[in-house]
């Protein structure tokens, strides 16, 4: 599998002197038609990160011109409490997502760097949209210091409560390889 950034993101940390600046990172759009050319050319599954909406955007001008790898899961991340990027992890932000994807058969999942997934309500919210969610310690921000198997197992329970088990390693393995 193989994962891209759609676009260049400016990162930037909240803290208590105000904004800490990070690196710069992502590709030009140029870069982004170059490597799903490559992903559709070897069949590859790709892993496509959205840190803000225009690189949706992008992703799904690709999408809507047939130049969009087959087999394509989308990762929406929110920016978490101190995280200066994209959109906050609340349902509204989510709905703005929802309403852009929802009609066009991508998978798609959400994730919180250096926030809750879980706590925020996102991963709830995702779950009853039809999409899925990403757990772990960069998606943990929350109170105490679970292990990344507690947060799995928090994930789990949640999507067993909306009638939405988790995926085996066949499951997934299906979903991206075919």
């Amino acid at each position: 599998m193989a994962t891209t950034d759609v676009g260049c993101l400016s990162l930037a940390t909240d803290g208590p002197e105000g904004p800490m600046a990070l690196p710069v990172f992502g590709n030009s759009a140029a870069d982004v038609d170059w490597l799903f050319g490559w992903c559709r050319e070897a069949d590859l599954p790709l892993h496509v990160s959205i840190y803000e909406p225009g690189f949706l955007r992008l992703a799904l001008a690709h999408h809507k011109a047939g130049r969009l790898p087959a087999r394509t899961k989308i990762q929406l991340y929110f920016g978490g409490p101190t995280a200066l990027f994209g959109l906050p992890p609340t349902r509204t932000s989510l709905n703005a997502y929802v309403e852009m994807i929802s009609d066009v058969g991508i998978p798609w999942m959400v994730g919180v760097p250096w926030g809750d997934v879980l706590g925020s309500g996102l991963a709830e919210a995702a779950l009853q949209a039809g999409g899925h969610v990403r757990v772990g310690l960069e998606d943990f921000a929350g109170q105490g210091q679970p292990t990344n198997e507690e947060l799995v197992a928090q994930a789990a329970d949640l999507g067993a409560q909306h009638g939405r088990p988790p995926a085996g390693m066949d499951d997934v393995m299906a979903a991206l390889w075919g």
